[in-house]
């Protein structure tokens, strides 16, 4: 650190040039970001602390500079305009960036230039997008920028002025100080601007059933969203929720599989979920399974494939996914299958069950168990995708019961053939969500291993 300092020193020294070079460093950083701004601006603040230099002077040269900076910035993307930066940029994920850009300096221009001085590289496509959003005006921009610059450049010079006062026999620690204040604080600011992104991403989520072992994990993943607890089987207290929550995205998990009131909770509050959702315009996640199926095809069950439940909760299940899609035409339906937690999550159901020594495990049941954490992720992205009507979203392994006990438990289990009336081989075919989703559908042996 000692030699970088001496370099930047000869760079940076007490002759006549030296609020010009600050000055220019700055304004070229700010449309061509390469160069190293920060740096030179507390360089200058280090050796104003010695007395080699004069604080306000090197102030006023580092915010000027970047002033005049971000305004060629601005310049460049309101001649080049918004429609030849979007005919140049033609990808849709780009294209969206372009609507937020507008969307963010329309609602909090001045918030966002400010916040973007501080992001190396960030500035420039801050400045620049400002430039070619017609709705952002270059007044509305100065007095922004104005501010931006000037606080940038007081934060920067003084930073190493407090580190030169610090270490004032030895410039080269204050310096180094400074520095890495400056690293602290941007990866702090940015550590912040992360959390609230994804909190507002997800603050227009609602997850009912947010209790259960998969509402649960949604709602880790998802800070932000809405778990609101409410009577799914009381379509009032559906509506008068959704009325005053207006989510965005919904994601239904809540369902009672036997016991009393096992088919009001699945079915009627299923399609009570969907005709709210309909009404406030909620994009709708709706958790179904594979026992919509009797497991006797002899292959893997696509989506196409007609429903021919044989257990009263596989009945209810699919009752619901005819009334989710009927309440709410452009709902995604995903059917998926055992939920397995693995190493590092709470053990669900299944494999506490498998743990028991005495129990026995159905050798010819087979099913495709997904892991609780791959199923959430692929189901906050699914939420975000134009994807409607009915997706498989299972693990790539189809084991046997006794097969996923043994893999739980470490040991061999007792095995014996499912009775009559049970769906057996319920293998889901999941290649369909493969394709659309980032995320990996990991087999249980791999989940297990």
């Amino acid at each position: 650190m000692r030699v970088v300092f001496h370099l930047l020193v000869n760079l940076v020294s007490d002759a006549w040039w030296t609020y010009p070079l600050i000055f220019g460093v700055a304004m070229v950083d700010a449309f061509f970001p390469v160069v190293p701004s920060e740096t030179v601006a507390i360089t200058s603040g280090v050796l104003a602390a010695s007395g080699k230099l004069s604080l306000p002077l090197c102030i006023v040269a580092a915010a000027a500079g970047a002033f005049a900076g971000d305004n060629i910035s601005y310049g460049l993307g309101h001649w080049l305009g918004e429609h030849t930066v979007k005919r140049l940029i033609r990808s849709e994920k780009a294209q969206r960036g372009f609507v937020w850009a507008e969307k963010m300096l329309e609602e909090r221009g001045t918030y966002l230039i400010v916040v973007a001085r501080f992001i190396p590289g960030g500035r420039t496509a801050a400045t620049f997008s400002s430039g070619y959003v017609q709705s952002f005006t270059w007044r509305r921009f100065v007095a922004a920028d104005a501010l931006a610059a000037t606080i940038w450049g007081s934060y920067a010079v003084l930073l190493g002025y407090v580190g030169g006062k610090a270490f004032e026999d030895h410039p080269w620690k204050g310096l180094s100080l400074a520095m890495g204040l400056a690293i602290a604080i941007t990866v702090g600011v940015e550590g912040v601007r992360h959390f609230r992104r994804r909190r507002r991403r997800w603050s227009g989520l609602y997850v009912t059933g947010a209790t259960g072992y998969l509402g649960a994990e949604l709602v880790r993943r998802a800070p932000g969203a809405t778990s609101e607890r409410v009577d799914v089987r009381d379509a009032e207290a559906v509506r008068a929720a959704f009325d005053r929550l207006r989510p965005r995205l919904v994601i239904h998990t809540a369902y009672r599989q036997d016991g009393e009131g096992a088919w009001e909770t699945t079915v009627d509050g299923a399609e009570n979920v969907a005709r709210a959702a309909n009404e406030v315009g909620a994009r709708l996640v709706h958790l179904s399974t594979d026992v919509v199926f009797d497991g006797l095809k002899g292959a893997p069950y696509v989506e196409d494939d007609a429903l021919c439940p044989v257990t009263e909760y596989g009945r209810a299940k699919a009752e619901a996914e005819d009334r989710v899609l009927a309440a709410c035409p452009d709902a995604l339906v995903v059917r998926t299958s055992l939920i397995v937690g693995g190493p590092g999550f709470t053990p669900s159901k299944h494999e506490q069950v498998a743990l028991d020594p005495g129990m026995t495990f159905y050798e010819d049941e087979f099913r495709c168990p997904i892991q609780v954490g791959d199923l959430a992720a692929a189901l906050l992205e699914l939420a975000e995708l134009e994807v409607s009507g009915v997706l498989h979203v299972a693990g790539a392994d189809a084991v046997s019961r006794a097969e996923l006990a043994e893999l739980v438990a470490g040991r061999p289990v007792r095995r014996a053939p499912a009775p009559p009336g049970r769906p057996l081989d319920c293998a889901l075919d999941s290649s369909r969500a493969r394709a659309l989703l980032r995320t990996e559908l990991r087999g249980v042996r791999t989940v297990l291993a």
